[in-house]
């Protein structure tokens, strides 16, 4: 379910590519320190993002979107490590959207087996 999810992702990612706002992963470590204090923020809101999507998920008895342990809670820092962290491990990944790559880094820090 998971691979079909991340397939469909992929999917339309490549079908709107430069028609998203946001900016890629490489575009995002060009920027200029400042620059990339607000990306790390919109990072961190994309990551808060997607743990309500989860919450919300969870709540429909859907599949989640990763799976957190219970009591883990991501930090700022945390966010941040754990999306920088799959970035360096998938350099493929520096055309891809900032918030997709997220997404990509929290499936695979907390899969669901």
């Amino acid at each position: 379910m998971v691979i079909l999810r991340i397939l469909a992702l992929a999917g339309a990612l490549a079908a709107c590519g430069s028609a998203l706002a946001e900016p890629s992963v490489n575009e995002y470590r060009g920027q200029t320190a400042g620059a990339k204090n607000a990306g790390e923020v919109w990072l961190d809101g994309a990551a808060n993002g997607y743990a309500w999507a989860n919450a919300q998920l969870a709540s429909q008895g859907r599949a989640k979107l990763y799976c957190q342990p219970s009591q883990t809670t991501i930090s700022h820092d945390e966010a941040m490590r754990i999306y920088s962290e799959y970035v360096e491990r998938h350099p493929e990944m520096g055309d891809k959207p900032m918030g997709a790559v997220m997404l990509f880094a929290l499936e695979d820090k907390f899969p669901c087996v």
